[in-house]
């Protein structure tokens, strides 16, 4: 048993137990109180850590209700107790004045590419109400290690060269929700870049019926702005420089390796981040000339 399930159940015995001598678990007697399963599915992605599955309570109680579960596979690709998912209790105990309990629980990400696993939950015993009609909640957990989009979010180390000097920032790598119109298309490098915080856009790439996959810098787009100056205030881009001119126009290339530890840039190309004075539109200046090398975490 994983030593994070008997922390928790301690936890829940504990919880239990001061329950039990302050309120001796005086079960509600109201004949017209019933529970049921909140919702007939639920849908989450395997790195979601813990999450709760929520059991309601209908009628007006006058003492706790208790409820206890089971889990099974389900048909298909099963997902597995104490393997793919752990359950920190399975009888919870609802107070009066309480309408909803919860029984939690906390995926497993093995880190591995797998189909979308299932298991059910039931509710197989009530003390203090009847068992409604919906007594199961189905739960998928999304495997999220095919897409490679959210793998590449997270912590990373910019490294780059400066005036011939090696040099790095740290920075995050976030992006949009499954749900959200960005989502396969849109990352963005984020984090406090030399002068202030700034963004970097990131277009993202990948064909899964080739497996080829890349990341591109569009030149031309914001990095910052309303950044102070001093004398101006100025709205930042990103661009490169070829044959001495500041170039605007086109893209910069990345890959990630097999393990998505480092994200290599082809090239080792210059990104140069411009400055321009919001007033006025006026190029001012570079606010920072970078050799990228990679990205490592």
């Amino acid at each position: 048993m994983k030593l994070s399930k008997i922390l928790a159940i301690g936890l829940a015995v504990l919880t239990m137990t001061a329950c039990s001598d302050d309120d001796e678990f005086n079960f509600n007697s109201d004949g017209n109180v019933t529970v049921d399963m909140a919702q007939p599915s639920i849908t989450l992605k395997e790195n979601k850590g813990y999450f709760n599955v929520p059991v309601v309570v209908s009628g007006e109680a006058n003492g706790y209700v208790q409820v206890t579960v089971e889990v099974q596979e389900a048909t298909g690709n099963p997902a597995m107790d104490d393997v793919h998912y752990i359950v920190t209790s399975k009888t919870i105990n609802i107070a009066s004045e309480d309408k909803v309990g919860n029984v939690e629980i906390k995926t497993v990400d093995d880190g591995e590419i797998n189909e979308n696993r299932e298991f059910i939950v039931t509710i197989v015993d009530a003390k203090g109400a009847k068992i409604g009609n919906e007594r199961s909640t189905t739960v998928t957990i999304r495997d999220n290690d095919s897409e490679f989009y959210e793998k590449l979010m997270g912590k990373w180390a910019l490294n780059f060269v400066s005036k011939g000097a090696p040099d790095k920032w740290d920075v995050n790598v976030v992006g949009y929700e499954e749900t959200e119109a960005g989502y396969n298309e849109t990352l963005y490098i984020t984090g406090i870049m030399g002068y202030s915080w700034a963004q970097l856009e990131v277009s993202y790439f990948f064909d899964k019926a080739t497996n080829v996959g890349y990341l591109e810098v569009p030149l031309g787009t914001l990095v910052a702005d309303g950044v102070d100056f001093g004398s101006f205030t100025g709205t930042v881009l990103a661009a490169t420089v070829e044959n001495g001119y500041v170039v605007a126009d086109g893209t910069l290339r990345a890959e990630w390796n097999d393990m998505f530890t480092e994200i290599t840039f082809q090239d080792s190309p210059v990104l140069y981040l411009a400055v321009f004075d919001e007033a006025t539109g006026d190029f001012m200046g570079g606010w920072k000339s970078l050799n990228l090398v990679n990205m490592t975490r």
